[in-house]
């Protein structure tokens, strides 16, 4: 038992000591303490943020419990003093205790003081980061790269379905729903969310949830941990929200999940109510804001999910994968492990997954040594898609053996993976740091143009949000933090140039490069300059952060330099080096060294693009290798398809006869190859990335590579005797472009195991644009395969876009923006033989590269915004006021500010009067060419615009508050009218326009208007149905200031009428006893378009029409833009096929016409020329059949002699050739 009453005041100096301790312990503690500590916190699946707050409220416990002792000495003091009797023993001794209580009293105080001091200053303030794990670093949990995101939303909802790219659709009966966030989700406001059941699934009684009712497998309670698996339950785990259900969900049925806007992060932070679905590529397919809750409705299929979840890939790779093991994994490096479906998080934890380090011998097969028993210091982190975990907050031990194991993965119907699967890897040396600065440091010559950047050698890609990009006021983005360039005079801002854009690719090849951009952006000259680069990645256990600070001095161009950059040694692998290349620039080979090149300035001759395969875990490819396959690859599929890329676009012409592919003895040597070229089809491709056209061409051979064979490829330059391949500027190769490979030693063909898309990402910011896709087919190792399959095309988002394969090439498609589209993201898919890729189609009317992007909305001149400019730092137009609806009013009126780049939705923006906030009428009508505002009291006389992207607008419309509504038109009794909505916005002459708002005195005078700067003649006015009524005494309706003549209804909200005859588009305008609504544009289609009616024919004027109308020529009307018809099936010009009929010369060549361009994929399998003999047909004999193909050939000669006519020949036997395509003109 304690004694205290001996030496209180030892006691209490020793309790504030053992807490001052105890804070420091668990913040610097040593690297086997914490190892210790994190090996028995193994199984617990949460972030270390809180472990901490648990061990402040373990100090404040120990601490409040000694204050108490301390208070009841102090007590114990007073009673005895009061007690003493006059004895001066016992005065003396409660004196002494009541001077030993309250020092420890105050002791007690500071301890708790200087323990909160420890652990939100020195320990990064809990909300940034957790303590160090084994040796230097951040150990698991939220360490440093936990940042706070800079808003927290939903970063994807995911299930067990049918279609991985729709997870809202045929959702299996049996699967769980996960609920992703982009931060770690708060306990308590879950388990509050679901105890009042505003984190809830309904059910629905169709497609629309009109009504709802609980469903069957409810109610549903919330469970601290791990699923109970009894009854419907929902759980949290790390970033994930997850609900579980026993019972199935109805077949072919619908319903609707509900995620309230009161869900906090562990910092407090609820869900952004405007952003919390994710905007542009970010957005949750399906998610929807409304006014408490955000809502997403899926519908199930009639399937469950009985197969077991199966690892696919992984980083570092496992034993099924080439290059097995990897032994070159860097010390700070993100692994990831990639299933063939999305995955259970409560089983994502260190019971089910392992890091272990191997010690004793290793061969280089990674077979031999012990494992230890005490696993390395990490965490995982479960990514959006719900497919793939990572291991992360890793501090490896150089030039040693790890092993990863994985078991008892469940996916979302609870099926547990096959067993356990372990594979090894080895690290490099390769510690986090800077590799290159340009300029270098102290460089003394630097020109104003030069580009300035750092090179890490390992990725500053953050797992937990996701990201690469630089961190902007500490919060969000990637591990750099902040870039400077001083002086900053320069407008040039710090990104990333190759962005991690892709979550299904390895982040480990990504975020490296970081540059001051824009180049174009000149320095001044005799200037001395410093860059300086901060990261957030800890380096050891003093916290020491990754920086880079160096200084270059600019001088005048007419004494500077560039100088050059070699960045790599090994001529055939420059490619693999374009890091070290700022951006616009490619490692290519300069004599005997690779060098920086730039490929804008370098346009003196065509060469051929090099460029390393890139492929991620699950081998999607993003990069295509050129020349593919790559020089002296050994292990060349005999299918494949033989590429190559070039830095111009090709004179198509020029390749046919000037690719020729060898067959060799041995290692190509010139000789043992001569005069044995092989048979196939050239064709010339095309990709449009928005970076400048790729170009490039493809050889798909006649038949499939000899097995263990030598192929050399030639592609010619200019001779004297016959001209070579020529870019469309007439440049050449400068020589022969020659390169060899060998094929495998197997006599099977490839399969298909992935498919690419291209563009991968396209942008535009015109309504009815078409983009080309084309699909590619690939196997293993970024080898291309010939591409004889059907494609099935999809867009995620009709809304936004439309996808039609070509009749003629499945393989291509073209995609087409919808008319009227709002700005967003679709998904353009292709499938075949259940692999899928995708390339992003984003329409973004505020998108810009420069200020003259955002000077015409449309892009066919019919709404301008001439003051609006692009903001480098978010490559978005800024906002710009064009017109105020009316200029002027009392306070309460409602105004209608037309402009251009609002942004759809108000989120944190403000329309602000000088330094007042305007008030937001009509639930808050804010689009991104018009928003309603209320004049609020004390407004100021300049407008603003200032978006939620924190973009303002100009301030030179101006509002003047006047007392009366109009000149010499006081305010109504009820108020100024103001106008809410038209419903339609657009239509023909006599189209039934609905007028929403308010004050409209349904019993007293008013008048609405058409406010035009058109003059547009007027068309045929279509015939009133509707019942008519007369408008109140003194009220009226105009369309651009002509009178409107028919209504069906007149209340104080809502007026019904009719476009007059001769109304053209303009502003409508509600007015009551002569005071004038706000206007809202009405835009009318059919009106005339000529630009000059006294001369024949018609003279187009698109100015003429209103807002996003076109000019007609047949007709010379305003109507709306019609989307391009899909694309037609190909038709054979026969008049022009050759040769025809009897007396053909042997050497002819046969020639068919098309009558639109036709692509090269399939030609060699289609287009056939058959030889009548009675004969035998040759037998090729080079290719074994196996089963199926001699079935299927068994069949076909059957056919064959079945369907011969009486007296002809019955064999037709196809004869050897080269299939080309060419241009012609008729």
């Amino acid at each position: 038992m304690l004694k205290i009453s001996k030496n209180p005041q030892k006691f209490f100096i020793f309790a504030f000591l053992a807490s001052i301790f105890f804070a420091v312990f668990f913040i610097f503690g040593s690297p086997a303490l914490a190892q210790y500590g994190e090996e028995q916190l193994t199984n617990i699946n949460v972030p270390k943020i809180e472990l901490i707050r648990s061990i402040i409220n373990i100090i404040n416990y120990v601490l409040g419990f000694l204050a108490l002792i301390a208070i009841i000495i102090v007590l114990y003091a007073g009673f005895l003093w009061m007690t003493a009797g006059g004895d001066s023993k016992k005065v003396d001794k409660a004196k002494k205790y009541l001077i030993n209580g309250l020092i420890g009293l105050i002791i007690i105080l500071a301890a708790g003081a200087i323990t909160l001091y420890v652990f939100n200053v020195l320990g990064d303030k809990i909300a940034g980061g957790g303590g160090p794990g084994p040796g230097p670093g951040p150990g698991p949990g939220p360490g440093p790269w936990d940042l706070p995101t800079s808003i927290f939303k939903i970063n994807a909802i995911v299930t067990d379905c049918g279609n991985p790219n729709e997870t809202n659709k045929d959702v299996y009966l049996c699967s769980a729903i996960i609920i992703n966030f982009n931060n770690f989700v708060g306990k308590e406001s879950v388990k509050e969310a679901v105890g009042n059941q505003t984190l809830k699934i309904e059910d629905c009684t169709g497609s629309s949830c009109a009504n709802v009712v609980e469903p069957d497998f409810y109610p549903a309670k919330f469970t601290d941990g791990k699923p109970t698996g009894a009854g419907s339950e929902w759980t949290l785990s790390g970033r994930s929200v997850v609900f579980y259900h026993q019972k199935l969900f109805q077949a072919n049925h619908y319903y609707r999940l509900l995620i309230p806007k009161t869900i906090k992060d562990q910092t407090g932070e609820v869900i952004d109510p405007d952003d919390g679905c994710g905007t542009g590529l970010e957005a949750v397919p399906g998610c929807v804001s409304a006014a408490i809750n955000f809502r997403w409705i899926f519908a199930t299929g009639d399937r469950t999910d009985k197969t077991a979840p199966a690892i696919t890939s992984s980083y570092p790779v496992g034993p099924t994968e080439n290059g097995y093991p990897d032994k070159n994994v860097g010390l700070r490096s993100t692994l990831r492990v990639n299933f063939s479906e999305p995955i259970d998080p409560a089983t994502i934890n260190k019971d089910n997954i392992k890091l272990k380090k191997v010690t004793g011998s290793v061969n280089a097969n990674g077979v031999g040594g012990t494992v230890a028993i005490m696993p390395e210091n990490y965490a995982l982190s479960l990514k959006s898609n719900g497919k793939s975990f990572e291991i992360y907050d890793l501090v490896l031990s150089p030039f040693q053996w790890y092993e990863i194991s994985v078991a008892g993965i469940k996916d979302l119907c609870q099926n547990t993976m096959v067993g356990e699967q372990k594979w090894r890897f080895e690290t490099n040396d390769q510690a986090p740091k800077v590799t290159l600065v340009y300029p270098r440091d102290g460089y003394e010559k630097a020109c104003p143009d030069t580009a300035v950047y750092a090179v890490f050698n390992t990725t500053m890609y953050n797992p937990v949000t996701e990201s690469c990009t630089v961190t902007q006021n500490g919060q969000g983005g990637g591990l750099v933090t902040s870039g400077t360039l001083t002086p900053a005079n320069h407008g040039r801002i710090l990104q990333v140039t190759d962005d991690y854009t892709d979550p299904t690719l390895n982040p480990n090849n990504f975020c490296k490069h970081y540059e001051f951009l824009p180049a174009s952006n000149n320095l001044t000259a005799n200037t001395d300059y410093t860059a300086e680069i901060k990261t957030d990645l800890k380096l050891n256990a003093d916290a020491d952060k990754l920086e880079k600070k160096w200084q270059f001095k600019v001088v005048p161009e007419n004494i500077c330099s560039h100088e050059k950059i070699n960045c790599g040694a090994d001529v055939n692998n420059c490619p693999l080096n374009n890091n070290l290349c700022p951006a616009n620039y490619v490692c290519s080979q300069s004599g005997n060294v690779c060098q920086c090149e730039s490929l804008s300035q370098n346009n003196s001759f065509l060469r051929v693009n090099g460029a390393s395969c890139k492929i991620d875990n699950a081998n999607n490819i993003v990069t295509y290798p050129s020349p593919n396959p790559l020089r002296g690859q050994a292990d060349v599929c005999r299918n494949a398809v033989i590429s190559v890329e070039f830095n111009k676009l090709l004179e198509n012409s020029s390749v046919f006869g000037n690719v020729l592919v060898f067959e060799c003895s041995g290692v190509p040597n010139g000789a043992n190859c001569a005069n044995n070229s092989i048979a196939g089809q050239t064709s010339v491709f095309v990709i449009d990335n928005q970076n400048g056209a790729r170009e490039g061409l493809k050889f798909a051979p006649a038949n499939f590579l000899k097995r263990n064979q030598y192929y050399q490829v030639v592609l010619k330059k200019n001779e004297a005797i016959r001209p070579g391949i020529r870019a469309e500027d007439n440049t050449t190769l400068q020589s022969d472009y020659i390169w060899y490979f060998k094929t495998q030693d197997s006599e099977e063909s490839c399969a298909l195991k992935s498919v690419n898309v291209e563009p991968a990402n396209y942008s535009t910011r015109q309504s009815n644009s078409q983009v080309n896709y084309k699909a590619s087919s690939f196997t293993n190792n970024c080898q291309e395969i010939a591409n004889n399959y059907l494609w099935q095309w999809q867009s995620s988002d009709v809304n936004i876009a439309s996808v039609a394969a070509d009749p003629a090439d499945s393989s291509q498609a073209i995609a087409i923006v919808s008319s009227g589209a709002i700005g967003g993201t679709t998904k353009i898919s292709a499938s075949a033989l259940g692999k899928s890729d995708y390339g992003n189609l984003n329409y973004h009317p505020d998108a810009c590269a420069s200020d003259i992007d955002c000077q015409d909305y449309y892009g066919d001149g019919s709404y301008l915004c001439p003051n609006s400019t692009c903001d480098i730092a978010t490559k978005k137009c800024t906002p710009v006021i064009n017109n105020l609806s009316p200029s002027q009013g009392p306070v309460g009126r409602y105004i209608t500010a037309e402009g251009c780049y609002f942004e759809n939705g108000k989120g944190s923006g403000k329309f602000m009067f000088g330094n007042v906030e305007a008030k937001y009428p009509c639930n808050t009508s804010w689009k991104d060419k018009e928003i309603i505002v209320e004049v609020p009291a004390n407004a100021g006389i300049k407008t603003q615009v200032i978006t939620k992207r924190n973009l303002a607008s100009n301030k030179n419309k101006l509002f003047t508050t006047t007392v009366e509504c109009a000149t010499g038109a006081p305010v109504p009794v009820s108020g100024v009218p103001g106008i809410c909505s038209l419903n339609p916005t657009q239509g023909k002459e006599g189209t039934m326009v609905n007028i929403s708002g308010t004050n409209f005195m349904s019993s007293a005078a008013g008048t609405v208007f058409f406010k035009n700067n058109f003059n547009l003649f007027p068309t045929a006015k279509a015939a009133v149905t509707n019942p008519k009524i007369n408008p109140p005494a003194g009220s009226e309706v105009t369309f651009n200031n002509l009178k409107a003549i028919d209504f069906t209804k007149w209340s104080s909200n809502l007026i019904t009428t009719y476009a007059p005859n001769g109304a053209t588009s303009g502003e409508v305008i509600a007015s009551v006893n002569n005071c004038p609504s706000n206007g809202i544009y009405f835009n009318v289609i059919g009106n005339s378009c000529d630009n000059d009616n006294s001369s024949p024919g018609c003279q187009v004027n698109n100015n003429l029409c209103g807002y996003g109308l076109v000019c007609e020529q047949s007709s010379c009307t305003c109507q709306l833009p019609e989307s391009p018809p899909p694309p037609t099936a190909p038709i054979i010009k026969e008049e022009y096929n050759n040769p025809t009929g009897s007396n053909v010369c042997p050497n002819a060549l046969v020639q068919v016409y098309f009558d639109k361009k036709m692509a090269s994929v399939g030609l060699s399998e289609n287009f056939k020329v058959y030889e009548n003999t009675s004969s035998a047909c040759p037998t090729a004999g080079v290719v074994k059949k196996n089963i199926w193909q001699k079935t299927i050939s068994f069949f076909n000669n059957l056919i064959k002699k079945v369907i011969a006519a009486p007296g002809q020949p019955a064999n037709w036997c196809k004869i050897d050739g080269r299939v080309s395509l060419y241009n012609y003109t008729y």
